[in-house]
């Protein structure tokens, strides 16, 4: 608890990869209350690679496929994003599908852009319960960002992609490489993360799984 309060994500190592997912909802318990991404899912969710024919409709998968993903937090299209996300490596496969985090505190941001992001509209898509949402507030204490499931609902005077890009935050990159057995906690209203690899690789040889804390 001391490393996730003070970095924002801390790294455990599971000592029976067969009982990962147990594993991951007691640290979640610990953490908070365990709750499911979508109500057809249950509360450990595998996570494989997938193809924009096959990923969810608004989701990073479908819109950015078997390639990287851009810095997000988890679960945007909530009203109250997760607090935590809990992910396990089962295997790490053949294609280096890294995570990097980004800990938004430590990005420099100016006064414009700062206002930007507290007024700027998104719309947020969550199917019947879409609605409209800024990326900062000062009622609230996390981020809320997914450029899978936000858009612009107006045209903004600076580019929200551009203050998250690559480019910008390459030199805050904590890059996560998986192994079997690696447990990666994040402190998901502070940290932002996405996944490195290549559309050509094979898309189902990396099994992660996630638990989310509310």
């Amino acid at each position: 608890m001391d490393q996730l309060n003070r970095v924002g994500w801390c790294e455990i190592q599971a000592n029976n990869v067969s009982a990962l997912g147990e594993d991951l909802l007691r640290i979640g318990a610990l953490l908070g209350t365990p709750v499911p991404h979508r109500r057809s899912l249950g509360l450990v969710q595998e996570l494989i690679p997938t193809t924009s024919t096959s990923g969810f409709p608004n989701s990073l998968s479908a819109k950015y496929s078997l390639g990287c993903f851009p810095l997000h937090v988890d679960t945007a299209h909530w009203l109250t994003p997760c607090r935590y996300v809990v992910l396990g490596c089962l295997s790490e496969g053949q294609s280096n599908r890294d995570t990097v985090l980004v800990d938004f505190n430590e990005i420099a941001i100016s006064n414009e852009e700062r206002t930007t992001l507290l007024n700027s509209p998104f719309r947020v898509r969550n199917g019947r319960s879409s609605f409209y949402g800024t990326v900062l507030s000062k009622d609230r204490d996390f981020i809320r960002y997914d450029p899978g499931c936000m858009t612009p609902a107006k045209e903004c005077q600076v580019s929200v992609e551009d203050i998250f890009s690559d480019v910008r935050t390459a030199q805050l990159q904590s890059r996560i490489r998986w192994k079997s057995g690696k447990i990666v906690v994040i402190d998901n209203w502070r940290m932002l993360h996405g996944r490195r690899g290549k559309e050509s690789e094979k898309g189902s040889d990396r099994v992660l799984y996630r638990v989310l804390v509310a």
